[in-house]
């Protein structure tokens, strides 16, 4: 089953939240706002084939580049996008995966 990960970006920490295809918070936690630390804890919350989802904004591009570098897929979204499938609320943000 496969699990989705909003993250709520700030300077120093960042909020994660992970979810099932149902919609079903599995965790929810926060660690420092660096690409490695975030990944180790989705590893150990959501698994390796985590879909991760961000919140565009000026730290997005490091993070993305840095997350997609431990292998995980992310997808940046601006605020306000809407799409169809699995939603994930983490800290005071929100996404929605497109199942493919």
């Amino acid at each position: 089953m496969p699990h989705y990960v909003g993250l709520d970006v700030s300077q120093k920490t960042t909020a994660i939240c992970v979810v099932d295809e149902r919609g079903q918070r599995l965790w929810r936690g926060e660690c420092t706002t660096e690409p490695g630390a975030i990944a180790a804890r989705v590893f150990k919350h959501a698994g390796v084939d985590a879909k991760v989802g961000i919140e565009t904004g000026s730290m997005t591009p490091w993070l993305v580049h840095g997350m997609r570098g431990t292998g995980y897929r992310v997808a940046a979204q601006s605020e306000g996008s809407r799409s169809t499938g699995s939603r994930v609320a983490g800290g005071n943000c929100s996404f929605t995966f497109v199942k493919q």
